[in-house]
């Protein structure tokens, strides 16, 4: 990973300099190329949770038809206004349903509710049709419940909010997947290296959560290909 950086920094150094524009070019696609060939490795991953919505793509649905057919019609905005300091959200249940977390999450402080605001908009920025529509395929993801899967991923993974936010600003992925489901993809990734490697792996590539328990087995795989996509972040925002 050094060698690639290092090499990446000089493509990027011609660059500014005018020097070699066709080098730059092929460089940038190599890493796009290594980035596919990683990622490649992971397709036969399972990616539970995600399940796709059973009404044919050809009927669009009207945000109150979304709504009212996973039964989630502000319930987690109503129990969020009855309980105040708390944030509720829906949980995947065993007979495919979702229901709402009765308990919720306590909103820490108000800097910590800022915080989860800023949560909202990135996923509004990343993923605008399911935030306005408030599904994500057949998952909720109304404000309430985005919010919800941010903090109980914070202290799923015993995280701090600056740094699940930092995790957000990356990739917003793992918010449009059932909670549960992402805590058992993280115990896996601890129990197949450690928290800090697992965290590691997290801040460079969040999307690592959606791919289910069988990860623990496959760190050295995530591990590589969470540098690679990390490297190409970095590379994208040095030619910006």
């Amino acid at each position: 990973m050094a060698g690639l950086m290092v090499t990446t920094s000089r493509w990027h150094h011609r660059c500014r300099r005018g020097r070699n524009p066709l080098a730059v070019a092929i460089g940038a696609f190599a890493l796009l190329l290594g980035t596919w060939a990683a990622c490649v490795a992971f397709a036969g991953m399972p990616h539970q949770g995600i399940r796709p919505s059973v009404r044919p793509s050809s009927q669009r649905w009207s945000e109150a038809e979304v709504a009212a057919d996973a039964g989630t019609v502000d319930a987690a905005a109503e129990a969020a206004l009855a309980s105040p300091g708390f944030c509720f959200g829906h949980c995947l249940q065993k007979d495919g349903t979702w229901q709402l977390d009765k308990e919720g999450v306590p909103v820490q402080s108000e800097e910590e509710d800022v915080m989860a605001s800023q949560v909202w908009e990135l996923f509004s920025t990343q993923f605008p049709g399911a935030a306005k529509r408030g599904m994500y395929m057949d998952t909720p993801v109304c404000e309430q419940d985005v919010k919800y899967r941010w903090r109980k991923m914070r202290d799923n993974f015993g995280m701090t909010s600056e740094q699940m936010l930092h995790v957000i600003q990356q990739d917003a992925m793992p918010l449009v997947v059932d909670s549960q489901y992402v805590k058992g993809t993280w115990d896996a990734m601890v129990k197949g290296s450690s928290k800090e490697q697992a965290a590691e792996v997290l801040v460079k590539h969040p999307g690592i959560l959606v791919s289910g328990p069988g990860i623990e087995n496959n760190m050295a795989q995530a591990q590589f290909t969470s540098s690679i996509i990390g490297g190409m972040r970095d590379f994208g925002k040095m030619i910006r």
